[in-house]
């Protein structure tokens, strides 16, 4: 599925508590992003989460809203490392 442009058949009944999306977005400019976000809302129950290491837009038209974040460092030196934003269906 093109995360961005296809619709997700809302007639399906099978919906996800978590979606996974590292590296992806940052291929996309802020309305593809935005897009994106609101497709992946509709493949998540209510109260799912979205896990992203790119920050996002935020949208009130799109029912997700950002819950924080995490910092994930790799290396002992924890000089390198990503933020996993946390966001969550409404």
């Amino acid at each position: 599925m093109n995360v961005v442009f296809e619709r997700f058949d809302r007639s399906a009944t099978t919906r996800f508590d978590l979606i996974i999306a590292t590296n992806v977005f940052l291929y996309y400019d802020t309305l593809q992003q935005a897009l994106a976000l609101q497709n992946i809302s509709t493949l998540l129950k209510r109260d799912g989460f979205l896990f992203t290491n790119d920050w996002l837009p935020h949208l009130p038209q799109i029912p997700m809203r950002s819950i924080g974040y995490t910092p994930v460092r790799y290396g002992e030196s924890g000089d390198w490392g990503d933020n996993i934003f946390w966001w969550q269906r409404q």
